[in-house]
C-alpha cells in the first residue's frame, strides 16, 4: 500500500483545510491522513464545537482519508 500523493494532500491545504501528517505503519489507518476545517477558515461549522488537530482549533468535524487497494 503507497501513502497518499501529495498532489492531492496540496490540494486540501491549498483550500484552506488542515492536514495531519501520514498515521504510521501499524496503525489501523495506515499511511491515512486526518483533514479538518480550522476556525479561521471560512465554511460550514457546527456551533458550539470545539476541537483541536495537533494545535489547530477546528469546528467541524475531522474525517480520515486513507489509501486502500480494496477496489484494486
Amino acid at each position: 500500500m503507497i501513502a497518499i500523493d501529495e498532489k492531492y494532500l496540496l490540494q486540501l491545504k491549498n483550500a484552506g483545510l488542515y492536514v495531519s501528517g501520514p498515521f504510521p505503519e501499524g496503525h489501523i489507518w495506515k499511511y491515512g491522513i486526518r483533514v479538518a476545517k480550522p476556525t479561521s477558515t471560512a465554511g460550514n461549522s457546527i456551533p458550539d464545537y470545539h476541537f483541536t488537530c495537533g494545535s489547530v482549533p477546528i469546528d467541524a468535524p475531522a474525517l480520515v482519508l486513507y489509501p486502500s487497494n480494496e477496489h484494486a
